[in-house]
């Protein structure tokens, strides 16, 4: 060959190494938990990089507060929840309230396995057992809770576990960025047989998110939800400076003095059992 022939595959190669590199530097589209390329309709969305920090995460945690069971997202834990801008300005604003952050028991931090193909949903109505049960026991723990919140996969997990547990187990519910399990057509089953909910509902949404167009089903299966779209959120909470954020807070606001009033009420019924107790010992 010639010396020009040689030159031109040089370039060539050198060419095709280069897009190879910029190619393997390029994130994947499941991104972490500000990922609007996230795909909508993928229950196993990544929250964030899962660290494996499986600790119980408790925010504003000191006195007699009523508390908030936060679910994260998928592929997340709740460290990772935890630590979000939008979860830190809603806590700092709230500081009336404990948030106690739970931690997905399936495999990858996965509130709800994947279906063998979005074209294949699931039917088995016990496909979420193993959260119902970790739930049940976080919650026999760390409760009484006087509200959930979910996020992106915490959201179908929360109506899973509304479904489940005993009325009035939650006297509030905010839901965030999230969906209905439509490719688990048993856990669907089992949430319309209990919906519409008339637990006190607020359902948030981002103009930016991918799931955002998945939002009116979830509200769906309240009886009154309170239903804010922020104009410039993506898949997170609201900051603290998006215009929709007062209306989180006030919606957690309203109704406070009723929670701490019936949690100074259980605890001062459990200390009462509990005397009884020790004074039945022989």
């Amino acid at each position: 060959m010639t010396k020009k022939t040689w030159f031109s595959i040089a370039t060539l190669l050198l060419l095709v190494a280069v897009v190879v590199a910029i190619v393997s530097y390029l994130p994947s589209r499941r991104t972490n938990d500000a990922g609007d390329a996230t795909d909508a309709y993928d229950d196993s969305e990544v929250d964030k990089d899962n660290d494996k920090d499986n600790s119980v995460v408790i925010l504003n945690g000191a006195g007699n507060k009523p508390r908030i069971l936060a679910l994260h997202g998928g592929g997340g834990n709740g460290a990772d929840f935890s630590r979000q801008q939008g979860v830190r300005d809603l806590a700092d604003a709230l500081p009336q309230f404990e948030f106690v952050f739970a931690n997905a028991p399936e495999a990858g931090g996965l509130w709800l396995l994947d279906p063998p193909s979005k074209a294949q949903p699931t039917t088995d109505s016990n496909w979420a057992g193993r959260s119902i049960s970790y739930l049940d026991s976080f919650v026999a723990e760390y409760g009484p809770f006087y509200g959930l919140m979910g996020y992106s996969q915490g959201t179908p997990m929360s109506l899973v576990y509304l479904a489940h547990a005993p009325a009035n187990t939650f006297q509030k519910v905010a839901l965030f960025n999230g969906y209905a399990p439509t490719t688990h057509q048993g856990l669907l089953a089992n949430i319309d047989r209990a919906a519409p909910f008339a637990t006190n509902t607020l359902v948030f949404s981002g103009a930016n998110d991918g799931f955002a167009s998945m939002s009116p089903g979830l509200a769906a299966r309240f009886q009154s939800p309170l239903e804010v779209q922020s104009r410039t959120a993506g898949h997170h909470l609201p900051f603290s400076s998006d215009a929709a954020f007062s209306r989180v807070v006030s919606f957690f606001q309203s109704g406070v003095n009723a929670a701490k009033a019936t949690l100074n009420t259980n605890k001062a019924t459990t200390s009462t059992a509990d005397d009884k107790d020790e004074d039945e010992d022989p």
